[in-house]
């Protein structure tokens, strides 16, 4: 019994130290991915670093809140809201940066439109889920004469939610791979990115597997019966996860921006008309640029003024000859 004790608070210490270090993480990465946005020869712009910063920011508060409730015992429902929010936000996140990766690859503007919409609609029933999830919870918490119904309601809801985000994440995980192979067969410069954006991925699907085997075992096999200890040892494990799929985010929003920085810079030089002769200065060997060879004013030939001004003299010197003014001494 002991020991079981001490494995227990040995589990609730060690969660409470990672969502510490956590929460400074993700601080660490709100600022640094601010600064990047700001900074403009990265070209940031096309990417969505703001969504990735208010992700960063409510899982960073939902970090905090978790922790000080574990410490104290209040402070959870600001927690699973910021919770459900960043969750929503980061799927988000995911599916913007791959279509933007997927037009990049293939060269289309607005590719897979059926695609995309199908996308933006399980982004919306996550949302809707979040947040059902999230107003049973203040249901259990605020009802505490009723608090088995609820509490049963509540649970069954997040195991729902958790298969839904797990299934989600398995269909953003078969997409990146979709996208790997499609940058290797038309696109070899936006490698890095595209693997970056994989192996944030499987840590993404890795976290959603881990929490719907959890829910499944102790909400429906062992009918509601596992403690705390195995949400903090869950939590440990998502810890990790997250702070391995914000960090790949962030450095495959970099690459990609640098990418993307290059590729505009190589159309604006497209776009100067170069001699097509290959004319080079003798002395500096760059290329000379073509100018345009037209007259700014036409004039009428049949007007004879200019012959008339030409042939008019402007002014006749005097032939005489200079006199000598140097002093006969």
């Amino acid at each position: 019994m002991t020991l079981n004790w001490k494995i227990r608070g040995t589990i609730t210490y060690a969660s409470i130290a990672l969502d510490g270090l956590l929460f400074f993480l993700l601080l660490g990465l709100t600022v640094a991915t601010w600064v990047l946005h700001r900074q403009r020869r990265f070209n940031l712009d096309v990417l969505p670093t703001k969504t990735l910063i208010g992700s960063l920011v409510a899982w960073a508060l939902a970090e905090c809140f978790w922790a000080v409730s574990l410490a104290f015992g209040y402070l959870l429902l600001p927690s699973e809201f910021f919770y459900d929010l960043g969750i929503t936000v980061l799927f988000y996140v995911f599916y913007a940066l791959l279509h933007g990766l997927v037009e990049v690859t293939t060269g289309t503007k607005n590719g897979y439109p059926k695609t995309k919409l199908f996308h933006w609609g399980l982004v919306g029933i996550i949302a809707v889920a979040g947040i059902v999830e999230w107003v049973l919870y203040v249901m259990t918490v605020v009802y505490a004469s009723n608090f088995e119904f609820w509490s049963m309601v509540w649970k069954i809801t997040d195991t729902a939610s958790m298969i839904i985000r797990w299934l989600v994440s398995w269909e953003i995980l078969a997409w990146s791979i979709v996208l790997v192979i499609k940058t290797v067969k038309l696109r070899a410069d936006v490698m890095v990115p595209s693997l970056l954006y994989a192996v944030a991925c499987v840590f993404f699907c890795v976290n959603w597997f881990t929490w719907t085997c959890f829910d499944i075992v102790s909400y429906v096999v062992l009918q509601y019966t596992m403690s705390n200890t195995g949400v903090n040892a869950i939590r440990i494990v998502q810890v990790i996860m997250c702070a391995c799929w914000y960090p790949s985010i962030l450095i495959c929003c970099l690459r990609w921006g640098m990418i993307h920085r290059g590729l505009v810079d190589r159309e604006l030089i497209n776009e100067v008309k170069w001699p097509s002769s290959g004319a080079v200065e003798a002395d500096s060997g760059i290329p000379t640029m073509e100018v345009d060879s037209k007259p700014i004013v036409e004039v009428d030939s049949s007007n004879h003024i200019v012959e008339a001004a030409e042939s008019r003299p402007v002014a006749e010197l005097d032939s005489r000859p200079v006199p000598d003014r140097t002093l006969n001494v």
